[in-house]
């Protein structure tokens, strides 16, 4: 319950910044709220000790570098990767060669498996299957070179035990 007082006041709160004069947040009065209600709020929002909160909080939110929400990767493993991702963009390079792409520096740092890159989705493995697929071409047309070949030999032992056959006989 107290989440949703929270978000609901979170909520008012934004409609009240959203006009500079008191004028202006009264005809604008949210839906659900009645006018004294509304007024209420304003003197919520005008306490000094609410604007040093929302302040203090305004500043803390700005200052967080790290990601809320990673899935079932630790936080301690996302912040290693960044860090890494980092040492590798700043790499000093060569006066004629350019810094190594984002698409580099994925690869280095998470790896390619099965033709799959980090947060490339599917994009690697429909070009990863062509050169497969053409590799595969090859493979085969190599083997069926080799079959052709292994046929004309295989015309010429007859002919020669045809050969043979005629001499003995």
């Amino acid at each position: 319950m107290k989440i949703l007082y929270c978000k609901w006041k979170y909520k008012l709160h934004l409609k009240y910044l959203k006009y500079s004069s008191d004028d202006g947040r009264l005809q604008h009065v949210p839906e659900g709220l009645i006018v004294d209600t509304w007024k209420e709020m304003f003197k919520v929002f005008a306490n000094e000790d609410f604007q040093v909160l929302y302040s203090t909080n305004t500043n803390n939110r700005a200052s967080q570098i790290i990601i809320t929400s990673t899935g079932p990767t630790p936080f301690a493993q996302v912040e290693h990767d960044m860090e890494e991702m980092q040492r590798i963009e700043k790499q000093p390079t060569n006066d004629n060669e350019t810094g190594p792409t984002l698409d580099d520096v994925l690869k280095e740092v998470f790896g390619v498996r099965s033709g799959y890159a980090c947060g490339k989705g599917l994009g690697y493995k429909a070009s990863t299957r062509g050169m497969a697929s053409g590799s595969r071409n090859e493979e085969l047309n190599e083997l069926r070179d080799k079959v052709a070949r292994l046929n004309a030999h295989l015309k010429e032992q007859e002919q020669y035990n045809n050969e043979i056959a005629q001499l003995n006989a």
